[in-house]
């Protein structure tokens, strides 16, 4: 989904992937959130996988093919993040619950000890859920 960006990213996307990718060029920019819930009428009916990402993240190498690898690995997962990690090096929060008073809990992993670990989450945070 390309939320009317000026720097031809859609054009570059197409051109890079072409048709193992598609993209959704929006007129108006509608934000992060509802630009990507309109981008979702226009996927396909026989698409495996959809992958959210915010602009401003960079992703590893291999990112999406590990997140892949854990989806085909876990059929009973429906979503997937990745770790968070700012160029400092610190991890963030990757999910969360809602605790029995209604607050949203945030779930920061352990140093060294999530790497292909699947945990049961409410909901996903960051980058780039799919």
């Amino acid at each position: 989904m390309d939320n009317d960006s000026s720097d031809n990213t859609s054009d570059y996307v197409k051109t890079r992937y072409k048709d193992k990718v598609m993209t959704v060029k929006l007129l108006k920019n509608y934000g992060y959130c509802l630009g990507s819930n309109l981008a979702l009428k226009y996927v396909s009916s026989d698409s495996k996988y959809i992958l959210f990402q915010n602009p401003d993240a960079i992703l590893a190498k291999d990112y999406v093919r590990k997140l892949i690898e854990v989806l085909e690995q876990n059929p009973d997962v429906v979503a997937i993040q990745g770790l968070e990690v700012h160029p400092n090096k610190k991890w963030l929060r990757v999910g969360g619950f809602l605790n029995t008073a209604g607050y949203s809990v945030g779930i920061l992993p352990r140093q060294g000890g999530i790497a292909g670990c699947v945990q049961k989450f409410c909901s996903l945070l960051g980058s780039s859920p799919c």
